[in-house]
């Protein structure tokens, strides 16, 4: 295959990675087949520092390729007056380009893992250290995630938007990357107290955070009108207020980042005794969940991969940062027009709008409950006896409609 100039553009899988993956002595051929068993193809690791090309070769040869945690690549939190001031040293740059000429050419690597989660005072380090990587090495994937842009403030510059803005204009990012673990377990007084028609809370006191579709439409907005790719998350390891992960709720958070256009899915996290993974390298129940739930993402891949995100809107009641569907041409005006058209209706769900180069329109419809199974209708105009006017859904389950000008949408994954 002849390569692009960009590793992420040569992809014809989408990448599923898995963060806080095996690193050390556990990157062994077993659990990097496991890996590649249940539909991930990346792994964010940390090899032993004479052990690198060597956790390259065990990842190669399973399917599943790299992006490297090396030392003196992640220099860490600085305040204000540090990161204004701070310039990389010879010695730091020496390692830095000794580190990334030793595993350029490996078919194992898919790139450089620099910083987690910056704030404003990181972003000239983190400029420095990318400049380094790419002075020898712009094909590989210089990964940097952020937090969620829901913090009053934007980490020190002022507003999230305005904080992303600088990132861009600082680090000139070929992709954008956060994290935002949206569904959370609360105490019941708690789930009362938001009121029976709360659109967020589902059975036995399950919470989908009210600001993750905003922060979701927030982040396509920024990677639509620059181009750039949208990596997000799900959560799939309990902490703190978020559960043991079930079927529903990771397929929830995957499905709904594809349908805002996410060009890369993330895992948090894979090894850990309540993970995927446990830190002996056993496959937990999980690990099964996220088997199934990714070769459902693969297959749907497929038909993806080739659209372009156009809009995403909500059928059901709307939520902070979400748009409801809008009213066609005929229930504005009484008149047809020539585009393709769609009405929505039954269960709330979230409905990603996508084209392809020939033009031709595509929804991508995913249930609204992380908890329960749903049905909805593309064809509101059949009557409600007709079997085939329903579309049943899992828990979070997504379905992938063509849209047409002349006819109903046709069901195409």
């Amino acid at each position: 295959m002849t390569r692009s100039d960009y590793i992420l553009n040569d992809d014809s899988a989408i990448p599923v990675m898995a963060w806080v993956g095996p690193s050390g002595d556990m990157i062994r051929p077993d659990v990097m087949h496991a890996m590649a068993e249940a539909g991930f193809n990346l792994s964010l690791s940390q090899p032993h520092a004479n052990g690198v090309e060597k956790a390259l070769d065990v990842a190669h040869k399973a399917g599943v390729r790299l992006i490297l945690q090396l030392e003196g690549f992640d220099l860490g939190r600085m305040t204000p007056e540090q990161g204004s001031a701070f310039k990389l040293a010879k010695a730091q740059k020496d390692t830095i380009r000794k580190a990334v000429k030793q595993v350029i050419d490996h078919p194992g690597l898919y790139g450089y893992h620099i910083h987690d989660e910056p704030s404003l005072a990181e972003y000239s380090w983190i400029r420095q250290v990318i400049e380094e990587i790419e002075a020898i090495d712009a094909y590989h994937m210089c990964y940097v995630n952020h937090n969620a842009p829901v913090i009053q403030g934007g980490y020190g510059a002022g507003t999230q938007e305005a904080l992303w803005r600088l990132f861009i204009k600082e680090t000139h990012p070929k992709y954008l990357s956060y994290d935002h673990y949206c569904v959370e377990q609360r105490p019941q007084d708690v789930v009362r107290s938001l009121g029976p028609d709360a659109p967020n809370v589902f059975g036995g006191g399950t919470v989908v955070k009210p600001d993750y579709f905003a922060s979701l439409d927030f982040a396509r907005n920024f990677c639509a009108i620059l181009d750039l790719p949208l990596w997000a998350f799900t959560c799939s390891t309990p902490h703190w207020s978020y559960p043991w992960p079930t079927e529903g709720h990771i397929r929830f958070q995957l499905m709904c980042c594809l349908a805002y256009g996410a060009r890369g899915l993330q895992y948090f996290t894979y090894m850990g005794d309540q993970a995927l993974c446990t830190l002996k390298g056993e496959s937990t129940a999980t690990w099964e969940i996220a088997k199934k739930v990714n070769g459902e993402v693969h297959a749907m891949w497929k038909h993806l991969k080739g659209l372009r995100s156009i809009g995403v809107v909500h059928n059901g009641p709307v939520w902070p940062g979400t748009r409801p569907q809008m009213p066609t041409p005929i229930e504005q005006w009484g008149a047809d027009h020539r585009g393709p058209k769609f009405h929505c209706t039954g269960d709330p769900a979230v409905i990603g709008l996508f084209d392809n180069p020939k033009g031709e329109m595509f929804a991508l419809v995913v249930n609204r409950n992380p908890v329960s199974g749903a049905s909805i209708s593309m064809d509101p105009s059949l009557d409600d006896r007709v079997p085939h006017k329903w579309h049943p859904l899992r828990p979070g389950e997504g379905r992938l409609f063509r849209l047409h000008a002349d006819k109903v949408p046709e069901a195409v994954a």
